[in-house]
């Protein structure tokens, strides 16, 4: 009787078990649908059209951020938890504050972010913005902490890595002045 080709058999059926076991960790540990047919429960499983989505990031492009507002708040109204018009809202207000530093839009881009985070706290974008938010208004140590708790939860989340290595060599900056 040939062993061998049990042998690879039941190895075969031992790593293919360990992968959807694997697959079912990640499912449950991010709440993504990784198997076809599974859908994600979080609030942001709204079918807005692309059509719906155009003008909000026309706006944003050509630096119109009350405009590119006033879309994604209507849009909000039809669509009250959807996290990438809640995204657009903050990201207008980051840019606006941004570029007329303007500390009382960058603290509303904040809130914003915190608001996208609270309905999807895997929105790596927001984690991402929130980050900037914190560094732009100075506080250094509450960014770092946003994106070493991050960094923990999103291991291959490169971005992160790279906005904390900016927030920590920020940090340093602004403490040798």
């Amino acid at each position: 009787m040939n062993f061998g080709f049990f042998r690879r058999w039941i190895w075969f059926i031992l790593c293919f078990a360990a992968v959807l076991a694997a697959a079912g960790w990640l499912a449950w540990r991010y709440g993504a649908p990784f198997f076809a047919g599974q859908k994600a429960e979080t609030p942001n499983t709204i079918a807005i059209s692309p059509e719906e989505y155009q003008p909000l990031y026309t706006h944003l492009n050509e630096k119109r951020y009350e405009e590119a507002r006033r879309a994604a708040e209507a849009l909000l109204k039809k669509y009250p938890n959807d996290v990438n018009t809640l995204q657009v809202i903050g990201s207008s207000y980051l840019r606006q504050g941004r570029e007329t530093n303007d500390a009382v839009l960058i603290e509303k881009a904040g809130e914003t972010f915190d608001r996208v985070l609270a309905l999807l706290p895997a929105h790596i974008g927001a984690i991402s913005d929130l980050s900037t938010t914190k560094r732009l208004l100075g506080k250094y140590d509450e960014g770092i902490a946003i994106l070493e708790a991050a960094g923990r939860d999103f291991p291959f989340a490169q971005s992160l890595e790279t906005d904390l290595a900016l927030m920590r060599e920020e940090a340093q900056k602004s403490r040798a002045r």
